[in-house]
């Protein structure tokens, strides 16, 4: 099921994963940007491919997300407001619980010196294809 975490701060169910000849069904990315149609993009995506989607729309309610539902992998913008994503990221790695949750940056203007708090960084704006690559390679062993 895709849940998504609103602007009113809280969970609202909006539909079961697209169905998807996939073998993902069982793996959740939690999705968090601040721009909406980028947010609602990625997730028709990866529900297409059979993957679970969360979204929230800053970094507090993404990190709120993330210790809840423990997703098998974050995609995450960086420029967003009441928390950036390095914020989150290193909040992220700091718990335990989450520590070992791969987290991919999407960003148009990634300052390098934070590269070791993400697994990966994909620059805005991006193609589709090459993100769900992306993806793909950081959960592969997951996904069998």
């Amino acid at each position: 099921m895709a849940r998504t975490v609103d602007r009113k701060n809280q969970p609202v169910l909006i539909g079961d994963a697209a169905p998807s000849a996939g073998a993902h069904r069982h793996l959740t990315i939690l999705v968090i940007d601040d721009e909406e149609p980028i947010r609602l993009m990625i997730q028709d995506l990866l529900q297409l491919e059979g993957y679970t989607v969360l979204l929230a729309w800053n970094g507090k309610l993404g990190l709120e997300c993330a210790q809840e539902s423990h997703p098998d992998l974050i995609l995450t913008d960086i420029m967003m407001p009441i928390m950036d994503g390095y914020e989150l990221s290193r909040r992220l790695h700091a718990d335990p619980q989450t520590a070992q949750i791969p987290i991919i940056a999407m960003s148009a203007a990634f300052q390098q010196r934070y590269a070791g708090l993400f697994s990966a960084v994909i620059t805005k704006p991006f193609e589709l294809l090459p993100l769900l690559a992306l993806i793909n390679t950081h959960l592969g062993g997951l996904a069998k």
